[in-house]
């Protein structure tokens, strides 16, 4: 138990350190964070995550999602079609919850 903090860089950062050493770019966001919130006591334990291929360094398509099958249904979707930020995976789920109430109005009366 305790306090848990999770610090997630740019995707500009993550490309800019790739090759560095990851103690190096742990130590530098750690720092950051000290500047941004100062006092907060050190950390018990930390891990770097380096998540070489899942930014998004350029969308997939114009398009948020993609319906793969119509029956049954199959879509794909993720930031991975738009930007690779929170608001990116926002885009894509409204656009697939929009697919999927559509496609359900369009089979109703097929049920």
């Amino acid at each position: 138990s305790g306090t848990s903090i999770v610090l997630h860089s740019s995707v500009g950062f993550a490309q800019l350190n790739q090759d560095v050493n990851p103690n190096h770019v742990k130590q530098e966001m750690l720092a950051h964070l000290d500047d941004v919130i100062p006092g907060l006591p050190s950390a018990n334990e930390s891990t770097l995550v380096n998540w070489k291929y899942s930014q998004v360094i350029k969308a997939h398509s114009e398009n948020a999602a993609f319906v793969l099958n119509k029956f049954p249904l199959l879509i794909a979707g993720g930031d991975s079609f738009t930007t690779s930020k929170f608001d990116g995976c926002l885009v894509s789920a409204s656009i697939i919850s929009k697919v999927i109430t559509d496609t359900l109005k369009s089979s109703s009366g097929n049920l």
